[in-house]
């Protein structure tokens, strides 16, 4: 099975760009997060950073995954969660609600032998929590069969790399998803 980097497509003309995730007021970072915030009814929202043409797929900051209701179909059941938000408050129709896509699992599955990275270093002053997970990729490769047939997931010590199969992949080509492009690892 082929698998492909999630990535956005700067080359779309006049689309928005996703801000940060307000909860209660308060900026937040991370994933798998989201639970707690809904389960305590909190106002979750993203801010809108530049208005512009609303895409299927986009990322929120820092690396959130959020797509329209034209994309939720092709998950199967506790592949990922979903959560409801909503776009600067602005409230939409039922067939343009957004979601943050979270609960990603992570995998560890990086070809280090093929691949070509850079380390973030013990003792680093710039992000010491970062020491010893991987700081950037110049090639990716996926050994597929420590994917465990998984279509989709993030990196194992690089959590801002989303990775699906090429049977994801096709559904999305098919649904004729905006705003992503797929790199192949």
């Amino acid at each position: 099975m082929k698998y492909y980097w999630l990535t956005i497509d700067w080359g779309i003309e006049d689309a928005w760009i996703l801000g940060d995730l307000i909860i209660n007021g308060e900026i937040h970072v991370g994933t798998n997060l989201l639970n707690n915030a809904y389960s305590n009814n909190n106002e979750v929202f993203i801010v809108l950073h530049e208005e512009g043409r609303k895409l299927d797929f986009s990322f929120a900051h820092p690396n959130l995954p959020v797509v329209n209701s034209k994309i939720t179909s092709v998950f199967k059941p506790n592949e990922v969660k979903l959560f409801p938000v909503s776009i600067n408050d602005i409230k939409y129709s039922e067939e343009e609600k957004y979601y943050i896509i979270d609960q990603i699992e992570e995998v560890d599955c990086v070809d280090e032998l093929r691949s070509n990275y850079e380390i973030w270093e013990i003792g680093n002053p710039i992000r010491p929590d970062k020491a010893g997970q991987y700081r950037s990729f110049f090639k990716l490769v996926i050994e597929p069969s420590k994917t465990e047939g998984k279509r989709i997931f993030r990196l194992k010590n690089y959590k801002q790399a989303i990775i699906i199969s090429s049977e994801l992949k096709r559904h999305f080509e098919e649904k004729n998803v905006t705003g992503i492009k797929f790199l192949q690892v």
